[in-house]
């Protein structure tokens, strides 16, 4: 009988640890969506298919390089902090980059993965970790068919708004002008 009562009570705490995994990672984005600050950055999406994943659209976005005197201290690490600011159409765009996350101000965790110096200013490339879009697969090829078609006439911008909250980043919505994807394709 005691055997049995450490077995059923190994199994509950089994069971327990293999909830806690998920559980941990949905409650950590749920936090990021609801306190995390919102960054709209520029994209250009188009769609593939990941045969274990789903469909999804690829977020190709659009600035994701960024110029300064001192980028190339930070092409040997594989996480950096960047932080962005605003252009004159409201988007995000690359500002600077830190080795640690900055207070009191909005800052993706990032890797950079090359950088080159043209005229004694050096460029970085910047690899933004969400860089896919996954959508219920009936609507991921009528999405990438708007979206092309809005992106070759340049009728509206397409854009991803993106919550970020202690150098972690969520997924809010991808848009093209004012309409979540989802709604633009209904319309």
């Amino acid at each position: 009988m005691k055997n049995r009562t450490y077995i059923f009570l190994i199994f509950l705490l089994v069971a327990l640890i293999q909830l806690y995994a998920p559980a941990s990672m949905i409650f950590s984005s749920e936090r990021i969506l609801s306190e995390g600050e919102t960054i709209k950055l520029k994209l250009r999406p188009i769609d593939p298919t990941d045969p274990f994943r789903g469909k999804y659209i690829i977020l190709n976005y659009e600035d994701r390089t960024l110029e300064s005197d001192s980028v190339s201290e930070y092409t040997s690490e594989k996480n950096v902090y960047l932080t962005f600011k605003q252009d004159s159409l409201g988007y995000s765009v690359p500002f600077q980059l830190h080795h640690e996350l900055p207070n009191n101000q909005a800052a993706l965790k990032v890797n950079v993965y090359t950088y080159s110096s043209v005229n004694e200013k050096e460029e970085v490339q910047i690899n933004y970790p969400h860089d896919r879009f996954y959508m219920e697969e009936s609507k991921a090829k009528p999405a990438e068919d708007l979206v092309r078609k809005v992106l070759q006439e340049d009728q509206k911008d397409c854009y991803v708004l993106l919550k970020v909250l202690d150098g972690e980043g969520v997924i809010e919505n991808v848009y093209i002008g004012d309409l979540p994807l989802t709604s633009a394709l209904e319309e």
